[in-house]
């Protein structure tokens, strides 16, 4: 479903969606521009990892042969903690801005060749679809995850790892002594001896 934008007062919101109709703007002059709002809601980010809410602004700038996003974004995604494996709430604040490559010429419906609209060196392009829509939300799911930190920390209160919830995970009981192995009983005997009195 095409998103239709909501009218706020300041500007147009897509309101949980991530599809746009660009036909328009691609019927404008280079430098045409289109500004919305955005309010997003759960966006999965990847297996067990949910950005809860994204909120910012998009600016739709008609270029050469594409269409440039500029996405400002700051939202909230539930991650897992590193230290003690509890999912928490991690703050994400970004922008960046993607490319969306024009594959149909909007007024004649012939095909457009990438090489004459495009720089050659340039190959990381989302595409415009033949009904001319742009879908921002693997543009968004893949700067959101880039914007979060290599290893999620829930902050100063972390309590650590469950020791008790690992050893039943690897299925010990924590609440038994481990037996003695027998490898470390030379060392054992000779601390035993240093530790005795000499008499």
């Amino acid at each position: 479903m095409v998103s239709q934008p909501v009218g706020n007062g300041l500007g147009n919101t897509l309101m949980n969606e991530t599809v746009i109709n660009v036909a328009a703007l691609l019927q404008e002059d280079v430098g045409g521009r289109r500004n919305y709002g955005l309010a997003l809601g759960p966006l999965t980010l990847a297996e067990e990892m949910v950005a809860t809410r994204l909120d910012g602004d998009l600016t739709l700038t008609r270029l050469r042969g594409q269409v440039l996003g500029s996405f400002r974004l700051a939202g909230t995604a539930d991650v897992e903690c590193v230290r003690c494996l509890r999912s928490y709430e991690e703050t994400v604040a970004m922008t960046f801005a993607e490319p969306f490559r024009q594959r149909v010429d909007v007024r004649s419906g012939a095909e457009i060749n990438a090489s004459d609209q495009l720089d050659p060196e340039e190959d990381d392009f989302f595409e415009i679809s033949d009904n001319h829509e742009i879908d921002i939300r693997e543009a968004i799911r893949q700067n959101v995850l880039l914007a979060l930190p290599m290893r999620p920390d829930c902050g100063e209160l972390c309590p650590g790892p469950d020791t008790r919830a690992l050893t039943l995970a690897n299925g010990d009981d924590p609440d038994l002594d481990a037996p003695d192995d027998g490898r470390f009983s030379a060392l054992s005997a000779l601390l035993d001896k240093r530790d005795t009195p000499d008499r």
